[in-house]
């Protein structure tokens, strides 16, 4: 299926979606690396290979989890995995068709994020805690924090961003890990959802009051470069600057031009899709989807 939206000052892109796989059913979150894209579903966990992004296929579906899984993260090649009844999951993805369980760690999870060889790990209703996962058979848990809830962790140097339930995004120094301090509130950053760093980029979803991205290159000062609001509901946001990509539950896939700070430019767009997370590699979007379980896209720009 082709998708392709005018943007503006000429500028476009299509979207093609080229794959789905909804063998774990509804899936709840992805993270991409060392070829593969791992999502988490109500099945537990599926693997695909994408080392031939044009020729994804199913690697394997191990049932480690009682259950759904919700929350991932990637720490090179451990797989950190929440589970809402059975806590953190970590496991070794070296062969990833024969991914290990190493340990498990803690009380029921809702996300899992990294920050160096940290994790940052929560449930609902419960508080967030910070766990050694350096010695990944040997998950030690650090501090845990004063407030409850929070999704995919985004951090650089000593820094990570967390989302509090009712403050929004917070900025917190983790340069002493035994005591974290809180640095700001981020500003303008109401009801989020999910965040996501990379390089000096931080997207941050805001359910429905849209999506901010901030420049993080100095890190313990964020930036607000680019505001798009709008009424769907966005839950997650991924991008290379200037290129940023939703994934909002009711109105689909959003692919928006951030060239221009407030000015709402979507390039391309698919609401076939439901996602729930998203995760935009070179040249391919990862859908985690609330109906179709993974679904890739290949996103070209128009000449």
């Amino acid at each position: 299926m082709l998708i392709a939206a005018a943007g503006i000052g000429g500028s476009a892109a299509t979207l093609e979606r080229f794959y789905a796989d909804d063998r774990g059913d509804t899936a709840y979150d992805v993270a991409v690396g060392g070829g593969c894209a791992d999502i988490s579903c109500n099945g537990g966990v599926s693997i695909h290979d994408i080392r031939d992004p044009d020729n994804p296929s199913l690697l394997v579906h191990p049932g480690w989890i009682d259950g759904a899984a919700f929350g991932l993260a990637l720490n090179g090649e451990t797989l950190l995995i929440a589970s809402p009844r059975q806590g953190l999951f970590i496991a070794d993805g070296s062969d990833p068709s024969d991914p290990i369980i190493l340990a498990q760690h803690g009380d029921p999870a809702a996300s899992a994020g990294v920050h160096r060889d940290g994790s940052l790990v929560s449930g609902y209703g419960r508080p967030l805690v910070l766990v050694d996962v350096a010695d990944p058979a040997n998950p030690t848990e650090i501090v845990e924090m004063g407030w409850r809830g929070a999704n995919r962790v985004g951090g650089k140097e000593d820094f990570a961003c967390v989302t509090d339930p009712e403050r929004g995004a917070v900025l917190l120094d983790l340069s002493d890990r035994t005591n974290p301090s809180e640095i700001r509130v981020l500003a303008g950053c109401d009801s989020v959802y999910r965040i996501e760093v990379r390089g000096d980029w931080m997207y941050v979803a805001q359910c429905a009051f849209g999506v901010r991205v901030f420049d993080i290159s100095s890190p313990r000062y964020p930036t607000s470069r680019f505001c798009f609001p709008h009424s769907g509901e966005a839950w997650d946001a991924s991008g290379e600057y200037p290129v940023v990509c939703v994934a909002d539950l009711q109105e689909g896939l959003e692919v928006l031009d951030a060239t221009a700070p407030y000015a709402s430019r979507t390039i391309a767009s698919d609401a076939t899709v439901a996602p729930h997370a998203l995760e935009h590699v070179d040249a391919y979007v990862h859908l985690a989807d609330q109906d179709e379980g993974y679904v890739l896209f290949r996103l070209t720009p128009d000449p």
